[in-house]
């Protein structure tokens, strides 16, 4: 089986303290220097018939915290780099505390999107 690689140029990796249902709700993080990151592409993995599983291909990098606090518990990939749709939400595995001068980096493999193929 092989995968296919999914180009993502147009969407936006946030990071979240709360679950983003929709962009009303969840907070998105503050912290000095936070930005959404390119999301990068993705994998599509073989998997069940009838599902796929996609995993981020790319490192993604967030920029280094200037200042402030927060715990970085979820993730949500949007349309735009400001506003825009959520278009999927989840939850990190690892929660990271992010103080000055530490940086968010999602190695490859680390974001998994499972999708019904008829979506």
């Amino acid at each position: 089986m092989t995968s296919n690689i999914i180009k993502t140029k147009n969407f936006y990796m946030a990071l979240h303290t709360k679950y983003p249902i929709t962009e009303e709700h969840g907070t998105e993080c503050t912290f000095g220097g936070y930005a959404r990151q390119p999301a990068g592409n993705f994998i599509d993995l073989p998997t069940v018939p009838g599902w796929s599983l996609n995993t981020n291909a790319d490192r993604i990098v967030f920029p280094e915290c200037t200042h402030g606090k927060e715990m970085v518990r979820y993730f949500g990939i949007h349309t735009e780099q400001l506003g825009g749709v959520l278009l999927f939400a989840g939850e990190f595995d690892d929660p990271r505390m992010v103080i000055e001068r530490v940086r968010v980096v999602i190695e490859p493999g680390r974001i998994s999107i499972q999708m019904e193929n008829d979506w």
